[in-house]
């Protein structure tokens, strides 16, 4: 259970071993004064999307692009109408 533990003193000199035990998807115990007081955990990675094909890019553009958009004249005629309502 305690195979990764790591007091305060040590987090500070050991960081980039803590750091490399993270990115392994292991847990750290940290002791302060012999107790045990957290427990830090790795945050979970989302996995990468790895596109091959240009027809899988173009579907994955898809999801991550606006659903609408608004002509740059359009985008103008609101924003000056804003102002205009906003500040006279």
């Amino acid at each position: 259970m305690l195979d990764y533990t790591f007091t305060t003193t040590e987090l500070r000199s050991k960081a980039s071993q803590a750091i490399e035990l993270l990115k392994e998807g292991k847990e750290l115990f940290l002791i302060h004064r012999s107790r045990i007081i957290g427990k830090i955990l790795p945050v979970r990675q989302e996995s990468e999307i790895k596109i091959t094909d240009s027809e899988d890019f173009i579907k994955a553009l898809e999801k991550i692009r606006p659903k609408k958009i608004v002509p740059r004249s359009q985008r103008r005629k609101k924003v000056i109408s804003y102002l205009k309502k906003r500040y006279g």
